[in-house]
């Protein structure tokens, strides 16, 4: 089951404006030892393609690419070859470095190259049979595997050949592994147009057990009704799904799949009452009663699978920020908060977020806030990245808060893509440094500095910090408060809406991932 990420939006920023902000929803194994037999096949038929090929001596010559993907950092392992593609014992591993034993960029020649000690395996010193064949493969963590190709070793009395065929080299001595990646391009496409306009928020959630995107869109703030409205991914079509019963101006932000019972949920932000949808439409039911408990204005709402609630993290009010974890406990009508470790994010609101669905975990950034939780003490915008573990509810600092490794972005939307162990972001505010108004401390953000630049976290080397995403093609306009979703099936990333200078949208847009 894919579950849901959520984009938030129209969070207030303190004793200043109501501004947009986004809420979408360690390391990649560096030696691997082993690939299942249950795992995708492949033969020698992927050792060239028109992205990749192996180089002599253990393939015929391949014209090299227009431009070497330099940043591959890719990996290599030789196992003992399946006879129905599979791949059995890893017998050499390699990661990618600069060593003697790592897989090397040679960019004079544009080429990498790691070299395969035969007499030495995974495990230390060894002699290899000649009996079975090896496979050799080449992965990359945004790609996955990219090329493999069988050789045999032989003993000392026969002749070794290299070229055409399956490649024969001497048993115990070393092969060089060489091979090219060419570096690709994604390209932005147009998925819709806005299928409404004049609004103020916009929040937005994928769901992929239904292969949609749902989003709540209100037109203008806190007088017109809200409006709910159904993306097919497949026809790229909006549809609008009656939705009665939301009260008008309803403070609230957020939207968040219940994949239980096939709802759409909001409630109203403070701790305040929460509201579903069946997936289908019809009339808003409102779970639990008023009024406020507290201020949590802001937050970053999601579902929780460890728990199988509604959850939000952080939020503001009466000129404090919270880091609390709280759940909403249907069977009591009641918000219930939630135990988690004592190294956690500092309070903050309007922070940005994403659901690792393999991992079982939410990442989590940005946002406004202060150590201490208080206005009158300062106020910062961290660009700062935590994991909370779903399972155990324990935080992780992944990239810690620095102003001088990287600028600051604020309203910036975020998700995360297992397969390439990394984190993704888009678009984003600028902010202005703090001042102080009276007795406390605001953050005013840059209204002028919207953009819409994609950027990418390797996990894997997070303080290397974020980097730009080169692609084709007319990319989304700048914005904040956007959803970025990840959509495994196609291997593709969202812009799903967002607020501009005129107002909110909802258009969405698609880019393939690598």
């Amino acid at each position: 089951m894919l579950r849901a990420r959520s984009s938030g939006a129209a969070v207030r920023w303190p004793m200043l404006i109501a501004l947009t902000v986004a809420c979408a929803d360690p390391t990649a194994p560096t030696r691997p030892h082993a690939f299942p037999e249950t795992g995708p096949r492949h033969s020698t038929a992927t050792a060239s393609s028109s992205a990749f090929a192996f180089l002599p001596p253990i393939s015929p010559a391949a014209t090299a690419p227009s431009t070497l993907d330099s940043d591959a950092r890719p990996t290599v392992d030789v196992c003992v070859a399946g006879t129905d593609g599979g791949c059995g014992t890893v017998v050499a591993s390699f990661t990618f470095g600069s060593g003697e034993r790592d897989v090397r960029l040679d960019a004079a020649s544009q080429q990498y190259i790691a070299n395969w000690k035969t007499k030495q395996c995974v495990q230390g010193p060894c002699t290899l049979s000649t009996d079975p064949a090896y496979r050799i493969r080449v992965r990359t963590a945004a790609r996955g595997e990219i090329g493999s190709i069988d050789v045999r070793l032989i003993d000392g009395s026969a002749k070794a050949t290299g070229g055409a065929g399956v490649a024969t080299f001497q048993n115990g001595s070393t092969v060089p592994i060489k091979f090219w990646i060419a570096k690709t391009t994604s390209t932005w496409a147009m998925r819709a147009a806005s299928p409404a306009s004049g609004g103020q928020r916009v929040s937005a959630v994928y769901v992929g057990e239904d292969n949609a995107v749902f989003a709540l869109y209100s037109i203008p703030y806190e007088t017109s009704p809200f409006t709910v409205w159904r993306f097919d991914l497949t026809t790229d079509a909006w549809r609008a799904i009656p939705a009665d019963g939301l009260p008008d101006g309803l403070q609230t932000r957020q939207l968040v799949h219940d994949p239980t019972r096939h709802e759409l949920l909001t409630f109203e932000e403070g701790l305040g009452p929460v509201w579903a949808l069946p997936e289908t439409g019809g009339t808003w039911h409102r779970l639990s009663p008023w009024p406020w408990a507290s201020a949590y204005n802001g937050p970053v709402a999601f579902w929780h699978p460890g728990v199988q609630r509604l959850a939000f993290f952080g939020g503001y009010g009466f000129f404090t920020w919270h880091n609390d974890l709280w759940s909403y406990d249907r069977s009591n009508a009641t918000w219930i908060q939630l135990a988690q470790s004592s190294l956690r994010p500092m309070p903050r609101f309007g922070d940005a977020a994403g659901i690792d669905e393999t991992g079982g975990a939410l990442f989590l950034g940005g946002g406004q806030g202060y150590p201490t939780g208080s206005q009158f003490d300062g106020a910062l915008t961290p660009n700062d990245l935590w994991r909370l573990d779903f399972a155990t509810n324990a935080w992780t600092q992944v990239l810690p808060n620095d102003p001088t490794r990287e600028a600051t972005f604020i309203g910036a939307a975020l998700d995360v893509v297992p397969e390439a162990n990394a984190v993704y972001r888009f678009g984003g505010l600028a902010p202005l440094p703090p001042n102080r108004n009276g007795s406390v401390w605001e953050v005013h953000p840059d209204l002028s500095s919207a953009r819409n630049v994609l950027e990418r976290l390797d996990l894997a080397t997070p303080l290397s910090g974020w980097r730009p995403v080169t692609a084709r093609g007319a990319a989304p306009s700048a914005r904040w408060s956007g959803g970025l979703f990840y959509d495994p099936p196609r291997h593709r990333l969202l812009v799903v809406g967002g607020s501009t200078t005129a107002g909110a949208v909802l258009d969405v847009y698609s880019i393939g991932l690598p």
